[in-house]
């Protein structure tokens, strides 16, 4: 290929084979595999190869012209690469792919993984910070100089303690980033080389990948606070996989595609051979961006000599700058195994250090470290909010796309975000946060007493304990590696590398009374946005918005003149559409008007009262199991009132709920029956209400507030006759099973056999009751009334029951239906019997005759 180029007198690229955006590239040594993410795959031209003896220190008329899209990317391109990501940068690429996060192995820019990966090959200076998040390790690179060791730099003060004490010898060993002329000069070289590169006869253009954030979710779950992510530092995210080791990096190195090749473009000194450092680096962003081949563009201060094409697989055997690819994956995994034995806990932050000519890489815990130096480490670590936000976003997004085999993983990013944020500071990220914690406990299924995880959970979470063990004893060792280990094969194992979490082994009194603990910290959380907001100048509660350089701040501002079409309400919609995004997190004050129930503070409170109402409606059942019925009554009240709050703040939502509704009311028919056979219950509300948990008392208090009057009152007075609480009985069963379709067996059919059971209670009552007046009351000519009527109801009780039994196709309850109503027909006619023995005719009667038919 490079022959054939210098042959060519006007400077053109030979056509080269290109397969596929995601085809692996061919090498014999390694494997790679990248796919593009986010951002630009590539230019859309092929390059303008420079004529010979070009002045590279003159501009091109085109330079820093943003008149295409192809101009303005490169521009973007050479502006972002000639800065150093922030400190931030894997956050933020982690906030753009949640989906990633926590799944891949490393986060981090393209930089620092080449500067990992030469600590062998170079006596460099390293100062990185990392965090984990689930699975993923997060990357980002640290300037000393910048934050630490400028008087002026506030903010890390708690880590500048720590510096001098601990881990600096001598200032002058730590390299600061140089901002010399010739790298100013260096650097607006490069970028008017690729102005210079484009061609401006074809037509140019870039090809663009920007998949979806976040799945659509469902309506019914708690909004997202947070707003949408923003854009990425680099140029492009891409999904890099070497070897075993997948990696979500971000690059800005520039690659020119065309129908028949693809290549990325390089500038060299023709003075300064490649050594292995360089051809390192070239590999590298090859294989991280997939392309096949390099275009090495050499000069002699700055006027162009001659360009040579080298093939991505063929690098590591150039003259000069050989190396052996296989060392290179040995150190990938020696590095990461050693951070993820060490790095393993969600929240932390550590600090990957090597000093200039040091023998070692030591990695410090600064959260462990630097809390006991500090008191308020938390406030002071200025990774504690934004790391804070994306485990709460990363567990969300596992969260909404049902990844119960992560259940364990979710509660602890969960937790560990409930621990790094201020209540009172981000207090909907919390309410939300605490609502999917809630969930975790008690999911919706178990309406349907299902407790079960699913099996790949249980045994991810038997290998976390196992691995957690293992975890320990390595922690006693020092959390440090040498230089010269990372290149050895299988120094280190990757068998130690899960985090140990929590095992998901509570039962479900436990789990009920996490949710409580969960639910009420959401609906304080969410008591507090609301008296605060109402004092807030914006109507957005919870959006932090970030500075972005690139990006002109909009000046607002209101014409002189207004003239008519200022004052048009298209304006207003136009206005209206670009907040339409942050409507769920607006915060609405009085005068507004928005349909009642809409708002992200009705809708969060809703469903917070929802999982309120289900998770005591678990404790209840839990409680009559046990037949601890006074128990049992509390936790259905504290249901039954947080269902009645529910409906207030929600009531567009009531119709969803119908199967939380009828599980609620057969469990109070349930209690109303225990109660009537037990012929007693009494219960001093105040002493039950002192001695509940104050969470319990808490969410009580604030659901009365929600409501004038409370709709299920008449289901908890038990001072009550019999036949009064067999008729609320029967009423309850019958209004669950109204609300519940015959498609569910499994609850149908328990609670039509409850409600048949509960009418042939009230039918031997009315039985019971005839047989006493029978026996008490003088009979002359015909039955009291109290007596007919006792025998009527009776009857209705006992054939409505039989009906009951009959949709189900229960016989044997049927059966015995139709005994106990006989019974009461022979009570009839026995009772007309005694009339009859005392008349002078003493005679069988008609009546006699009638009741005893009825019994056969």
């Amino acid at each position: 290929m490079a022959e054939k180029l210098k042959e060519q007198t006007d400077n053109q690229l030979v056509p080269v084979s290109y397969g596929p955006s995601k085809a692996v590239v061919p090498l014999k040594e390694v494997r790679s595999d990248a796919e593009v993410k986010h951002g630009i795959v590539h230019f859309s031209t092929h390059i303008a190869p420079l004529r010979l003896h070009t002045n590279l220190n003159i501009p091109p008329s085109n330079w820093l012209r943003s008149s295409s899209k192809l101009e303005q990317h490169v521009h973007d391109l050479t502006w972002r690469s000639s800065r150093k990501p922030s400190e931030f940068s894997s956050i933020d690429m982690s906030h753009k792919s949640p989906d990633l996060a926590g799944e891949v192995d490393v986060i981090t820019h393209a930089a620092n993984i080449k500067k990992l990966l030469k600590i062998p090959f170079e006596n460099s200076h390293i100062s990185m910070m990392v965090h984990r998040v689930g699975k993923s390790l997060l990357l980002d690179e640290f300037d000393i100089h910048k934050h630490l060791l400028r008087k002026e730099q506030t903010e890390w003060a708690w880590l500048r303690q720590f510096y001098y004490e601990y881990v600096l010898d001598n200032m002058k060993c730590v390299p600061r980033q140089s901002k010399s002329r010739d790298n100013l000069q260096n650097r607006n070289m490069y970028s008017k080389f690729l102005y210079h590169s484009l061609c401006e006869s074809a037509e140019s253009g870039v090809c663009m990948i920007n998949q979806g954030l976040m799945s659509n979710e469902d309506k019914t779950v708690i909004p997202d606070p947070l707003p949408k992510a923003a854009g990425s530092q680099t140029h492009r995210d891409v999904l890099w996989t070497f070897e075993d080791i997948k990696m979500l990096i971000g690059t800005d190195l520039p690659v020119f595609c065309d129908d028949s090749y693809c290549v990325s473009l390089r500038l060299s000194d023709m003075r300064t051979p490649v050594n292995v450092l360089t051809g390192l680096d070239y590999w590298l962003d090859n294989l991280m961006c997939n392309v096949p081949e390099v275009a090495m563009c050499f000069h002699v201060n700055g006027i162009v000599q001659k360009y040579e094409i080298v093939k991505t697989e063929d690098i590591p055997h150039l003259e000069n700058s050989r190396f052996d690819p296989t060392v290179v994956t040995d150190i990938a995994k020696n590095i990461l195994s050693f951070l993820k034995t060490n790095a393993t806990k969600e929240g932390h932050t550590y600090w990957l250090y090597k000093g200039t000519n040091d023998d070692v890489v030591k990695l410090y815990d600064l959260t462990t470290v630097c809390s006991d130096m500090e008191k308020n480490f938390s406030e002071q670590n200025p990774f504690t909010v934004p790391l804070g936000m994306l485990l709460y976003r990363v567990a969300r997004k596992m969260w909404t796309d049902q990844k119960l085999a992560k259940t364990a993983l979710i509660r602890t990013l969960l937790e560990n975000c409930l621990c790094l944020l201020d209540e009172k500071k981000h207090s909907q990220v919390c309410t939300s946060a605490s609502y999917l914690l809630s969930d975790i406990y008690v999911p919706d299924k178990s309406l349907d007493d299902d407790w079960s995880l699913p099996i790949e959970a249980e045994e991810e979470e038997n290998g976390n304990e196992e691995q957690g063990q293992d975890t320990e004893e390595v922690k006693e060792m020092s959390n440090s590696v040498d230089v010269k280990t990372l290149s050895e094969r299988s120094s280190r194992s990757r068998s130690k590398e899960l985090v140990r979490m929590k095992p998901f082994n509570e039962t479900v009194d436990e789990r009920c009374t996490e949710a409580v603990k969960c639910i009420h910290k959401g609906l304080a959380c969410l008591e507090y946005d609301l008296k605060v907001g109402s004092h807030k100048q914006s109507h957005i509660v919870e959006e932090q918005a970030k500075c972005d350089s690139d990006t002109a701040i909009p000046l607002h501002y209101e014409p002189l003149k207004k003239t008519a079409a200022t004052d048009s309400p298209v304006l207003d919609t136009g206005r209206s559409s670009r907040t339409g995004d942050l409507q769920m997190t607006s915060f609405n004050k009085e005068g507004d008007e928005q349909p009642e129930g809409q708002t992200w503070h009705h809708l969060s409170k809703g469903l917070l009262y929802r999982k309120a109402a289900m998770t005591f409606s678990a404790m209840a059942r839990g409680c009559m199991n046990k037949a601890e019925y006074i128990e049992a009554v509390k936790y259905l009240k504290l249901a039954m009132y947080s269902l009645n709050a529910m409906k207030v703040v929600i009531p567009h939502k009531v119709s969803e709920n119908s199967a939380l509704l009828s599980n609620l009311m057969g469990l109070c028919g349930d209690i109303r029956l225990v109660v009537t056979q037990s012929h007693h219950l009494e219960i001093d509300w105040d002493t039950t209400w002192k001695s509940s948990p104050t969470e319990e008392t808490a969410i009580l208090e604030m659901a009365e507030k929600e409501f004038e009057s409370f709709e299920y009152e008449g289901i908890f007075k038990f001072g009550c006759s019999v036949l009064d609480s067999l008729t609320v009985c029967i009423n309850c069963y019958r209004e669950a099973i109204d609300l519940i379709s015959k498609k569910k067996g499994h609850v149908y059919l328990p609670l039509c056999k409850r409600k048949g059971n509960c009418l042939n209670e009230l039918g031997v009552f009315y039985m019971q009751s005839a047989q006493k007046l029978l026996e008490t009351e003088v009979i002359i000519d015909k039955p009291s009334p109290e007596m007919m009527t006792c025998w009527v109801k009776g009857r209705q009780a006992f054939s409505e029951g039989i009906e009951v039994f009959e949709k189900i196709e229960d016989i044997a309850n049927q059966a015995l239906l139709h005994c106990n109503c006989g019974r009461l027909m022979r009570l009839c006619a026995t009772t007309y019997t005694q009339i009859a023995l005392k008349s002078e005719k003493q005679e069988f009667t008609p009546n006699e005759r009638h009741y005893f038919q009825l019994i056969v």
